[in-house]
């Protein structure tokens, strides 16, 4: 991998670090039900611990194991061993933020349509009228500190 050659080849001589930058959509539990904390939890699991989970522990987050089954790939011991320690910093950009609560659970036979879905998660911006916080300038962002 190129972070393997990047530190035997030239960081001693080049002084240079890794990293990586993410984008996450932040999650607050619409209630304080374990239900909505759950949900909130594995929606940060499908943003950030897609990414993140393999690198710094070997294996995607459980909860994307468990939701994905067979359609997400398993790392080769190899590919643990390059991965694990990989960075020297991770970066975040944070946009916005939403409230998060259990989606519906799927009842028909039909295969995932996708990220949203296997997350399990409703996002929403605002609860009996009020957002989540103030109106930013594009349609979907709201400013929460």
């Amino acid at each position: 991998a190129a972070v393997d050659i990047y530190n035997q080849k030239f960081k001693v001589q080049q002084g240079g670090i890794i990293g990586i930058s993410l984008d996450c959509e932040w999650a607050e539990p619409l209630t304080s039900s374990l239900e909505d904390a759950a949900a909130a939890q594995r929606h940060l699991e499908f943003h950030l611990g897609w990414f993140l989970d393999p690198i710094f522990f070997g294996d995607y987050p459980t909860s994307m194991r468990v939701r994905v089954c067979n359609r997400l790939p398993k790392f080769t011991p190899d590919e643990i061993e390059l991965l694990r320690g990989s960075l020297d910093f991770v970066g975040i950009n944070h946009y916005t933020t939403r409230y998060i609560t259990p989606a519906p659970i799927k009842t028909d036979s039909r295969p995932s349509t996708g990220l949203m879905e296997d997350m399990g998660t409703l996002r929403l911006f605002e609860v009996d009228g009020k957002p989540i916080g103030e109106k930013g300038a594009s349609h979907w962002m709201y400013i929460v500190p």
